[in-house]
Protein backbone atom coordinates (compact mmCIF):
# COMPACT_ATOMS: atom_id res chain seq x y z
CA UNK A 1 0.00 0.00 0.00
CA UNK A 2 1.39 3.42 -0.96
CA UNK A 3 2.04 6.34 1.39
CA UNK A 4 -1.17 8.12 0.36
CA UNK A 5 -3.26 5.03 1.10
CA UNK A 6 -1.61 4.48 4.47
CA UNK A 7 -2.20 8.14 5.36
CA UNK A 8 -5.89 7.89 4.39
CA UNK A 9 -6.35 4.69 6.40
CA UNK A 10 -4.60 6.16 9.43
CA UNK A 11 -6.66 9.33 9.20
CA UNK A 12 -9.93 7.38 8.93
CA UNK A 13 -9.04 5.13 11.86
CA UNK A 14 -8.00 8.17 13.91
CA UNK A 15 -11.18 10.10 13.15
CA UNK A 16 -13.35 7.07 13.91
CA UNK A 17 -11.63 6.47 17.24
CA UNK A 18 -11.88 10.13 18.28
CA UNK A 19 -15.55 10.32 17.23
CA UNK A 20 -16.39 7.20 19.24
CA UNK A 21 -14.61 8.62 22.27
CA UNK A 22 -16.52 11.89 21.98
CA UNK A 23 -19.76 9.94 21.61
CA UNK A 24 -19.01 7.92 24.75
CA UNK A 25 -18.30 11.15 26.64
CA UNK A 26 -21.66 12.59 25.63
CA UNK A 27 -20.14 15.07 23.16
CA UNK A 28 -22.57 14.02 20.46
CA UNK A 29 -22.38 17.21 18.35
CA UNK A 30 -18.57 16.98 18.24
CA UNK A 31 -18.71 13.28 17.29
CA UNK A 32 -21.25 14.03 14.56
CA UNK A 33 -19.12 16.80 13.06
CA UNK A 34 -15.97 14.66 12.92
CA UNK A 35 -17.71 11.62 11.44
CA UNK A 36 -19.75 13.65 8.92
CA UNK A 37 -16.66 15.50 7.68
CA UNK A 38 -14.84 12.23 7.10
CA UNK A 39 -17.92 10.66 5.48
CA UNK A 40 -18.06 13.51 2.97
CA UNK A 41 -14.33 13.17 2.33
CA UNK A 42 -14.49 9.48 1.36
CA UNK A 43 -17.89 9.65 -0.40
CA UNK A 44 -16.39 9.82 -3.91
CA UNK A 45 -13.49 7.45 -3.24
CA UNK A 46 -14.69 4.03 -4.34
CA UNK A 47 -11.48 2.42 -3.03
CA UNK A 48 -12.48 3.28 0.55
CA UNK A 49 -15.33 0.78 0.89
CA UNK A 50 -14.31 -0.53 4.33
CA UNK A 51 -14.06 3.04 5.66
CA UNK A 52 -17.48 3.90 4.27
CA UNK A 53 -19.12 0.87 5.89
CA UNK A 54 -17.52 1.68 9.25
CA UNK A 55 -18.46 5.38 9.04
CA UNK A 56 -22.05 4.58 7.99
CA UNK A 57 -22.47 2.39 11.08
CA UNK A 58 -20.90 5.03 13.34
CA UNK A 59 -23.07 7.84 11.97
CA UNK A 60 -26.17 5.68 12.38
CA UNK A 61 -25.26 5.18 16.06
CA UNK A 62 -24.60 8.92 16.58
CA UNK A 63 -27.90 9.95 14.99
CA UNK A 64 -29.68 7.36 17.11
CA UNK A 65 -28.09 8.86 20.21
CA UNK A 66 -29.27 12.29 19.04
CA UNK A 67 -32.79 10.91 18.66
CA UNK A 68 -33.00 11.59 14.91
CA UNK A 69 -34.33 8.22 13.73
CA UNK A 70 -34.91 9.41 10.17
CA UNK A 71 -31.27 10.49 9.76
CA UNK A 72 -30.13 7.25 11.43
CA UNK A 73 -32.23 5.31 8.91
CA UNK A 74 -30.48 7.09 6.05
CA UNK A 75 -27.08 5.90 7.23
CA UNK A 76 -28.55 2.45 7.85
CA UNK A 77 -29.59 2.32 4.20
CA UNK A 78 -26.06 3.29 3.19
CA UNK A 79 -24.66 0.50 5.36
CA UNK A 80 -26.92 -2.07 3.69
CA UNK A 81 -26.21 -0.82 0.16
CA UNK A 82 -22.44 -0.82 0.66
CA UNK A 83 -22.41 -4.26 2.28
CA UNK A 84 -24.66 -5.88 -0.31
CA UNK A 85 -22.51 -4.66 -3.18
CA UNK A 86 -20.28 -7.43 -4.53
CA UNK A 87 -17.25 -5.44 -3.38
CA UNK A 88 -18.77 -5.45 0.09
CA UNK A 89 -19.04 -9.23 -0.08
CA UNK A 90 -15.39 -9.48 -1.06
CA UNK A 91 -14.43 -7.21 1.85
CA UNK A 92 -16.40 -9.40 4.27
CA UNK A 93 -14.59 -12.52 3.07
CA UNK A 94 -11.19 -10.84 3.10
CA UNK A 95 -11.63 -9.32 6.57
CA UNK A 96 -13.06 -12.45 8.18
CA UNK A 97 -15.77 -13.56 10.57
CA UNK A 98 -15.24 -10.82 13.18
CA UNK A 99 -15.88 -8.11 10.59
CA UNK A 100 -18.93 -9.99 9.27
CA UNK A 101 -20.36 -10.23 12.80
CA UNK A 102 -19.87 -6.50 13.29
CA UNK A 103 -21.68 -5.66 10.05
CA UNK A 104 -24.47 -8.06 11.05
CA UNK A 105 -24.87 -6.12 14.32
CA UNK A 106 -25.17 -2.93 12.26
CA UNK A 107 -27.97 -4.48 10.23
CA UNK A 108 -29.77 -5.47 13.42
CA UNK A 109 -29.43 -1.95 14.81
CA UNK A 110 -30.89 -0.49 11.64
CA UNK A 111 -33.78 -2.97 11.69
CA UNK A 112 -34.47 -2.06 15.31
CA UNK A 113 -34.58 1.64 14.37
CA UNK A 114 -37.12 0.88 11.64
CA UNK A 115 -39.24 -1.15 14.08
CA UNK A 116 -39.19 1.73 16.58
CA UNK A 117 -40.36 4.11 13.87
CA UNK A 118 -43.09 1.65 12.87
CA UNK A 119 -44.32 1.37 16.44
CA UNK A 120 -44.65 5.17 16.57
CA UNK A 121 -46.17 5.74 13.14
CA UNK A 122 -47.92 2.50 12.16
CA UNK A 123 -46.36 2.79 8.68
CA UNK A 124 -46.42 -0.79 7.36
CA UNK A 125 -43.68 0.01 4.84
CA UNK A 126 -41.25 0.55 7.74
CA UNK A 127 -42.12 -2.87 9.18
CA UNK A 128 -41.64 -4.59 5.84
CA UNK A 129 -38.34 -2.78 5.32
CA UNK A 130 -37.16 -3.90 8.77
CA UNK A 131 -37.88 -7.51 7.84
CA UNK A 132 -36.11 -7.07 4.50
CA UNK A 133 -33.00 -5.72 6.27
CA UNK A 134 -32.95 -8.67 8.66
CA UNK A 135 -33.42 -11.08 5.77
CA UNK A 136 -30.61 -9.44 3.82
CA UNK A 137 -28.31 -9.84 6.80
CA UNK A 138 -29.26 -13.49 7.35
CA UNK A 139 -28.88 -14.28 3.66
CA UNK A 140 -25.46 -12.65 3.44
CA UNK A 141 -24.39 -14.43 6.62
CA UNK A 142 -25.37 -17.84 5.23
CA UNK A 143 -23.57 -17.20 1.97
CA UNK A 144 -20.41 -15.69 3.43
CA UNK A 145 -20.11 -18.11 6.34
CA UNK A 146 -20.13 -20.93 3.80
CA UNK A 147 -17.34 -19.20 1.88
CA UNK A 148 -15.30 -18.60 5.04
CA UNK A 149 -15.79 -22.20 6.13
CA UNK A 150 -14.63 -23.50 2.75
CA UNK A 151 -11.57 -21.23 2.92
CA UNK A 152 -10.59 -22.35 6.43
CA UNK A 153 -11.17 -26.06 5.71
CA UNK A 154 -9.20 -25.93 2.48
CA UNK A 155 -12.31 -26.84 0.43
CA UNK A 156 -12.19 -23.63 -1.61
CA UNK A 157 -11.71 -24.31 -5.31
CA UNK A 158 -8.33 -23.45 -6.81
CA UNK A 159 -9.97 -21.06 -9.28
CA UNK A 160 -11.80 -19.12 -6.58
CA UNK A 161 -8.75 -19.11 -4.28
CA UNK A 162 -6.59 -17.61 -7.02
CA UNK A 163 -9.24 -15.03 -7.84
CA UNK A 164 -9.52 -14.03 -4.19
CA UNK A 165 -5.74 -13.65 -3.85
CA UNK A 166 -5.49 -11.56 -7.01
CA UNK A 167 -8.40 -9.41 -5.85
CA UNK A 168 -6.77 -8.77 -2.50
CA UNK A 169 -3.47 -7.87 -4.16
CA UNK A 170 -5.05 -5.51 -6.70
CA UNK A 171 -7.35 -3.97 -4.08
CA UNK A 172 -4.40 -3.19 -1.80
CA UNK A 173 -2.39 -1.64 -4.64
CA UNK A 174 -5.39 0.40 -5.76
CA UNK A 175 -6.00 1.67 -2.21
CA UNK A 176 -2.49 3.15 -2.14
CA UNK A 177 -2.91 5.25 -5.29
CA UNK A 178 -4.31 8.80 -5.51
CA UNK A 179 -7.88 8.66 -6.85
CA UNK A 180 -8.06 10.04 -10.39
CA UNK A 181 -4.42 9.41 -11.26
CA UNK A 182 -3.48 7.55 -14.43
CA UNK A 183 -2.18 4.57 -12.46
CA UNK A 184 -5.37 4.52 -10.37
CA UNK A 185 -7.60 4.49 -13.46
CA UNK A 186 -5.53 1.71 -15.04
CA UNK A 187 -5.57 -0.57 -12.03
CA UNK A 188 -9.30 0.12 -11.51
CA UNK A 189 -10.01 -1.59 -14.83
CA UNK A 190 -8.23 -4.73 -13.59
CA UNK A 191 -10.01 -4.47 -10.25
CA UNK A 192 -13.52 -4.39 -11.70
CA UNK A 193 -12.76 -7.17 -14.19
CA UNK A 194 -11.59 -9.38 -11.33
CA UNK A 195 -14.69 -8.46 -9.32
CA UNK A 196 -16.93 -9.54 -12.18
CA UNK A 197 -15.06 -12.86 -12.50
CA UNK A 198 -15.20 -13.46 -8.77
CA UNK A 199 -18.91 -12.63 -8.57
CA UNK A 200 -19.68 -15.08 -11.38
CA UNK A 201 -17.56 -17.83 -9.79
CA UNK A 202 -18.97 -17.15 -6.32
CA UNK A 203 -22.59 -17.33 -7.50
CA UNK A 204 -21.98 -20.47 -9.55
CA UNK A 205 -20.42 -22.40 -6.66
CA UNK A 206 -22.79 -21.21 -3.94
CA UNK A 207 -26.15 -21.75 -5.61
CA UNK A 208 -27.24 -24.21 -2.93
CA UNK A 209 -27.07 -21.55 -0.19
CA UNK A 210 -27.86 -18.40 -2.13
CA UNK A 211 -31.21 -16.81 -1.31
CA UNK A 212 -33.51 -14.91 -3.61
CA UNK A 213 -34.79 -11.38 -3.04
CA UNK A 214 -37.07 -11.05 -0.03
CA UNK A 215 -40.77 -10.62 -0.75
CA UNK A 216 -43.20 -10.24 2.13
CA UNK A 217 -46.15 -10.83 -0.18
CA UNK A 218 -44.69 -14.15 -1.37
CA UNK A 219 -43.88 -15.28 2.16
CA UNK A 220 -47.35 -14.41 3.47
CA UNK A 221 -49.02 -16.18 0.57
CA UNK A 222 -46.96 -19.31 1.30
CA UNK A 223 -48.00 -19.23 4.97
CA UNK A 224 -51.60 -19.74 3.92
CA UNK A 225 -54.37 -19.61 6.48
CA UNK A 226 -53.02 -22.26 8.84
CA UNK A 227 -49.54 -20.93 9.74
CA UNK A 228 -47.99 -17.90 11.40
CA UNK A 229 -44.37 -16.81 11.58
CA UNK A 230 -42.40 -15.18 14.40
CA UNK A 231 -39.04 -13.49 13.77
CA UNK A 232 -37.12 -12.42 16.88
CA UNK A 233 -34.72 -9.49 17.05
CA UNK A 234 -32.69 -9.19 20.26
CA UNK A 235 -30.38 -6.24 20.82
CA UNK A 236 -27.74 -6.84 23.48
CA UNK A 237 -28.15 -4.66 26.57
CA UNK A 238 -31.52 -3.53 25.18
CA UNK A 239 -34.76 -5.33 24.38
CA UNK A 240 -36.01 -8.27 22.36
CA UNK A 241 -38.80 -7.77 19.86
CA UNK A 242 -40.93 -10.32 18.02
CA UNK A 243 -42.34 -9.65 14.56
CA UNK A 244 -45.40 -11.84 13.98
CA UNK A 245 -46.60 -12.41 10.42
CA UNK A 246 -49.69 -14.22 9.19
CA UNK A 247 -51.46 -14.29 5.85
CA UNK A 248 -53.62 -11.34 6.90
CA UNK A 249 -51.69 -9.30 9.48
CA UNK A 250 -48.28 -8.22 10.82
CA UNK A 251 -47.56 -7.01 14.35
CA UNK A 252 -44.58 -6.18 16.58
CA UNK A 253 -44.50 -7.36 20.20
CA UNK A 254 -42.10 -6.54 23.02
CA UNK A 255 -40.44 -9.76 24.20
CA UNK A 256 -38.51 -8.74 27.32
CA UNK A 257 -35.12 -7.26 28.05
CA UNK A 258 -32.06 -8.93 26.55
CA UNK A 259 -30.43 -9.63 29.90
CA UNK A 260 -33.50 -11.27 31.41
CA UNK A 261 -34.19 -13.32 28.28
CA UNK A 262 -30.56 -14.47 28.14
CA UNK A 263 -30.50 -15.54 31.79
CA UNK A 264 -33.79 -17.45 31.53
CA UNK A 265 -32.76 -19.17 28.29
CA UNK A 266 -29.50 -20.33 29.88
CA UNK A 267 -31.38 -21.54 32.98
CA UNK A 268 -33.88 -23.50 30.90
CA UNK A 269 -31.19 -25.19 28.80
CA UNK A 270 -29.22 -26.09 31.94
CA UNK A 271 -32.34 -27.46 33.64
CA UNK A 272 -33.33 -29.58 30.65
CA UNK A 273 -29.83 -31.11 30.58
CA UNK A 274 -30.06 -32.11 34.25
CA UNK A 275 -31.84 -35.45 34.78
CA UNK A 276 -34.75 -35.13 37.21
CA UNK A 277 -34.61 -31.31 37.39
CA UNK A 278 -37.93 -29.45 37.51
CA UNK A 279 -38.14 -27.09 34.53
CA UNK A 280 -41.81 -26.10 34.79
CA UNK A 281 -41.20 -22.77 36.52
CA UNK A 282 -38.61 -21.44 34.08
CA UNK A 283 -40.58 -22.79 31.09
CA UNK A 284 -43.61 -20.79 32.22
CA UNK A 285 -41.58 -17.66 33.02
CA UNK A 286 -39.69 -17.58 29.73
CA UNK A 287 -42.75 -18.64 27.74
CA UNK A 288 -44.80 -15.77 29.17
CA UNK A 289 -41.98 -13.27 28.56
CA UNK A 290 -41.35 -14.22 24.93
CA UNK A 291 -44.77 -15.39 23.79
CA UNK A 292 -47.42 -14.49 26.37
CA UNK A 293 -48.94 -11.54 24.45
CA UNK A 294 -48.50 -13.31 21.13
CA UNK A 295 -50.17 -16.49 22.37
CA UNK A 296 -53.27 -14.54 23.42
CA UNK A 297 -53.51 -12.42 20.27
CA UNK A 298 -56.47 -13.13 17.94
CA UNK A 299 -54.18 -13.19 14.90
CA UNK A 300 -53.15 -16.72 15.93
CA UNK A 301 -56.72 -17.99 16.09
CA UNK A 302 -57.16 -20.94 13.76
CA UNK A 303 -53.42 -21.38 13.21
CA UNK A 304 -51.97 -24.85 13.62
CA UNK A 305 -48.37 -24.23 12.53
CA UNK A 306 -45.79 -21.82 13.95
CA UNK A 307 -42.52 -20.99 12.15
CA UNK A 308 -39.83 -19.38 14.30
CA UNK A 309 -36.75 -17.41 13.17
CA UNK A 310 -34.49 -17.03 16.19
CA UNK A 311 -31.83 -14.54 17.18
CA UNK A 312 -29.10 -14.76 19.82
CA UNK A 313 -29.52 -15.63 22.73
CA UNK A 314 -32.44 -17.83 21.61
CA UNK A 315 -30.45 -19.98 19.15
CA UNK A 316 -30.47 -23.18 21.22
CA UNK A 317 -33.86 -22.66 22.87
CA UNK A 318 -36.36 -25.55 22.56
CA UNK A 319 -39.49 -23.52 21.83
CA UNK A 320 -41.68 -26.62 22.05
CA UNK A 321 -40.87 -26.75 25.78
CA UNK A 322 -42.25 -23.26 26.51
CA UNK A 323 -45.53 -22.67 28.33
CA UNK A 324 -46.69 -19.14 27.49
CA UNK A 325 -50.07 -19.40 29.26
CA UNK A 326 -51.43 -21.03 32.42
CA UNK A 327 -53.03 -23.90 30.51
CA UNK A 328 -51.30 -23.46 27.19
CA UNK A 329 -48.21 -25.44 26.33
CA UNK A 330 -47.00 -24.22 22.95
CA UNK A 331 -46.47 -27.70 21.52
CA UNK A 332 -50.07 -28.68 22.32
CA UNK A 333 -51.43 -25.88 20.14
CA UNK A 334 -48.94 -25.61 17.27
CA UNK A 335 -46.63 -27.70 15.13
CA UNK A 336 -43.41 -25.74 15.68
CA UNK A 337 -40.59 -25.41 13.16
CA UNK A 338 -37.40 -23.36 13.48
CA UNK A 339 -36.21 -21.93 10.14
CA UNK A 340 -33.01 -19.99 9.28
CA UNK A 341 -34.84 -17.10 7.63
CA UNK A 342 -38.11 -16.09 6.00
CA UNK A 343 -36.39 -15.93 2.61
CA UNK A 344 -35.21 -19.52 2.81
CA UNK A 345 -38.77 -20.54 3.67
CA UNK A 346 -40.35 -18.57 0.83
CA UNK A 347 -37.73 -19.81 -1.67
CA UNK A 348 -37.97 -23.50 -0.82
CA UNK A 349 -39.91 -25.45 -3.39
CA UNK A 350 -42.60 -27.76 -2.11
CA UNK A 351 -40.94 -31.10 -1.50
CA UNK A 352 -42.24 -34.01 -3.52
CA UNK A 353 -40.63 -36.89 -1.67
CA UNK A 354 -40.45 -40.27 -3.35
CA UNK A 355 -39.96 -43.17 -0.92
CA UNK A 356 -37.75 -45.68 -2.74
CA UNK A 357 -36.98 -47.36 0.61
CA UNK A 358 -39.41 -48.33 3.34
CA UNK A 359 -36.71 -48.81 5.98
CA UNK A 360 -33.01 -47.85 6.12
CA UNK A 361 -30.96 -49.16 9.05
CA UNK A 362 -27.45 -48.16 10.15
CA UNK A 363 -25.79 -50.35 12.78
CA UNK A 364 -22.45 -51.59 14.17
CA UNK A 365 -20.24 -48.97 12.49
CA UNK A 366 -16.44 -49.20 12.42
CA UNK A 367 -14.50 -47.03 14.88
CA UNK A 368 -10.97 -47.93 13.80
CA UNK A 369 -7.94 -45.84 14.78
CA UNK A 370 -6.70 -45.81 11.19
CA UNK A 371 -9.91 -44.32 9.87
CA UNK A 372 -9.95 -41.72 12.63
CA UNK A 373 -6.42 -40.58 11.85
CA UNK A 374 -7.36 -39.97 8.24
CA UNK A 375 -10.47 -37.97 9.17
CA UNK A 376 -8.74 -34.60 8.87
CA UNK A 377 -12.00 -32.65 8.94
CA UNK A 378 -12.70 -33.52 12.58
CA UNK A 379 -11.48 -31.55 15.57
CA UNK A 380 -9.00 -32.96 18.09
CA UNK A 381 -11.77 -33.10 20.69
CA UNK A 382 -14.08 -34.99 18.34
CA UNK A 383 -11.37 -37.45 17.27
CA UNK A 384 -10.52 -38.07 20.92
CA UNK A 385 -14.13 -39.00 21.53
CA UNK A 386 -14.16 -41.32 18.48
CA UNK A 387 -11.13 -43.21 19.78
CA UNK A 388 -12.92 -43.95 23.06
CA UNK A 389 -15.90 -45.74 21.50
CA UNK A 390 -16.74 -49.41 22.01
CA UNK A 391 -18.00 -51.51 19.17
CA UNK A 392 -21.80 -51.93 19.10
CA UNK A 393 -21.85 -55.63 18.18
CA UNK A 394 -25.43 -56.37 19.14
CA UNK A 395 -26.80 -53.48 17.09
CA UNK A 396 -26.16 -55.64 14.00
CA UNK A 397 -28.39 -58.34 15.50
CA UNK A 398 -31.03 -55.69 16.08
CA UNK A 399 -30.68 -54.63 12.44
CA UNK A 400 -31.25 -58.18 11.21
CA UNK A 401 -34.29 -58.49 13.48
CA UNK A 402 -35.69 -55.29 11.97
CA UNK A 403 -35.18 -56.73 8.49
CA UNK A 404 -37.15 -59.83 9.52
CA UNK A 405 -39.86 -57.68 11.13
CA UNK A 406 -40.33 -55.76 7.88
CA UNK A 407 -40.00 -58.75 5.57
CA UNK A 408 -41.76 -58.10 2.30
CA UNK A 409 -40.86 -54.40 2.47
CA UNK A 410 -38.00 -52.61 0.75
CA UNK A 411 -35.35 -52.62 3.51
CA UNK A 412 -31.70 -51.58 3.24
CA UNK A 413 -29.23 -52.57 6.01
CA UNK A 414 -25.89 -50.77 6.40
CA UNK A 415 -23.50 -52.36 8.90
CA UNK A 416 -19.74 -52.22 9.57
CA UNK A 417 -17.85 -50.54 6.71
CA UNK A 418 -21.13 -49.77 4.89
CA UNK A 419 -22.51 -47.70 7.78
CA UNK A 420 -20.96 -44.49 6.44
CA UNK A 421 -22.00 -40.87 6.31
CA UNK A 422 -21.93 -41.08 2.51
CA UNK A 423 -24.58 -43.82 2.53
CA UNK A 424 -26.65 -41.85 5.04
CA UNK A 425 -26.67 -38.78 2.78
CA UNK A 426 -27.86 -40.67 -0.30
CA UNK A 427 -31.21 -39.44 -1.54
CA UNK A 428 -32.84 -42.86 -1.20
CA UNK A 429 -31.69 -43.12 2.43
CA UNK A 430 -32.82 -39.64 3.45
CA UNK A 431 -36.23 -40.24 1.87
CA UNK A 432 -36.80 -43.63 3.54
CA UNK A 433 -40.11 -43.89 5.38
CA UNK A 434 -38.27 -45.14 8.48
CA UNK A 435 -34.62 -44.35 9.27
CA UNK A 436 -33.05 -46.31 12.15
CA UNK A 437 -29.55 -45.40 13.38
CA UNK A 438 -27.80 -47.40 16.08
CA UNK A 439 -24.53 -45.68 16.95
CA UNK A 440 -22.82 -43.42 19.48
CA UNK A 441 -23.82 -39.75 19.60
CA UNK A 442 -21.74 -36.78 20.66
CA UNK A 443 -22.61 -33.55 22.48
CA UNK A 444 -20.23 -31.00 24.01
CA UNK A 445 -21.92 -28.87 26.66
CA UNK A 446 -19.32 -26.12 26.39
CA UNK A 447 -19.71 -25.97 22.58
CA UNK A 448 -23.41 -26.56 22.01
CA UNK A 449 -23.20 -26.47 18.22
CA UNK A 450 -20.71 -29.36 18.24
CA UNK A 451 -22.98 -32.39 17.98
CA UNK A 452 -22.70 -35.53 15.94
CA UNK A 453 -23.31 -39.21 15.33
CA UNK A 454 -20.45 -41.65 14.74
CA UNK A 455 -20.42 -43.48 11.39
CA UNK A 456 -17.88 -45.67 9.66
CA UNK A 457 -15.12 -43.81 7.89
CA UNK A 458 -12.85 -46.71 7.06
CA UNK A 459 -11.49 -48.53 4.07
CA UNK A 460 -12.13 -52.29 3.99
CA UNK A 461 -8.50 -52.85 5.06
CA UNK A 462 -9.28 -51.16 8.39
CA UNK A 463 -12.10 -53.52 9.29
CA UNK A 464 -11.36 -55.80 12.22
CA UNK A 465 -11.92 -59.48 11.49
CA UNK A 466 -13.77 -60.96 14.47
CA UNK A 467 -15.68 -64.21 14.14
CA UNK A 468 -16.49 -64.51 17.83
CA UNK A 469 -19.51 -62.24 18.02
CA UNK A 470 -22.45 -60.89 16.08
CA UNK A 471 -22.12 -58.21 13.47
CA UNK A 472 -19.19 -59.71 11.58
Amino acid sequence: MGEAGQRTLATTANVTSRAKLAQAQGKVAEALQMATTKWQEVADQDNRLQDKIELAELLMQIELQRGDLVAASGYGESLVALSNDVRGQVEHIRLGAAWLARVHDGYKQYADILLTRYQSSGDADLLERALAVLESSRGQSLLLQRQLADTHRGDESAERRNLRRRLTEVSNRRAGLPAGSADYEKISIDYFQLLEQYQSNFAMQEQQVAVSAFSMATARAKLGGDKALIEFLCMQEAACKAIVVSDSAMKVFEAGGWQQVSELANRLNATLRTPGADSEGVRRQLGALLLGDIYADPMLNGKTGLLVVVDYPLNNLPFAALTPAANGELVNRFAISTIPSITVYQSAAAEQRQHSLDVAVFADPVFSAGAIQRNAGSSTTFNGWLQSLDRLRWSAVEANNLASLFSGRNVRIYTREQATRENLLKAETRSARILHIASHAYYNESMQDLVGIAFSAADPADIEIDADGPGT
